[in-house]
């Protein structure tokens, strides 16, 4: 049993290890099952682009307070500019 218990000591400090490496690339992981955002700017106001694993590509954003629900499509007229770091 303490063998495990270090094992799983060990394993949730190299996952925080990796979150804050991430967090400080601007990237917000949301969920343990790959879904991310990154703070950008769209016409004006910040946004977040919403990427989920398993997607080729970032392909849609939402406003900062409407979470994976309100995801919409990049807009083709997408006046972005990223790397928002907080």
């Amino acid at each position: 049993m303490q063998r495990l218990q270090r094992v799983a000591r060990d394993l949730s400090g190299q996952i925080l290890a990796i979150l804050r490496e991430l967090a400080e690339l601007g990237i917000e992981v949301k969920a343990a099952d790959g879904l991310a955002d990154f703070r950008s700017r769209l016409h004006g106001r910040t946004v977040y682009l919403c990427w989920r694993f398993g997607e080729p590509s970032i392909g849609h954003y939402h406003e900062l307070h409407g979470g994976f629900a309100g995801r919409r499509p990049l807009p083709t007229d997408g006046d972005f500019v990223g790397d928002l770091l907080q």
